[in-house]
């Protein structure tokens, strides 16, 4: 699984294609979108 984990975020400019791409690693990788996600005020959502 974290093969294609690491060909996704390849793809996508996050990691280079060397990088080993393991449980740590993902662990430790910085999303671009990391601070972009807000919470859903609607009551009838939580």
């Amino acid at each position: 699984m974290s093969s294609v984990a690491g060909y996704v975020l390849f793809l996508n400019g996050l990691v280079k294609e060397h990088d080993r791409i393991d449980a740590a690693s993902l662990k430790n990788l910085k999303m671009p979108n990391r601070n972009g996600f807000i919470e859903d005020p609607r009551p009838d959502v939580r």
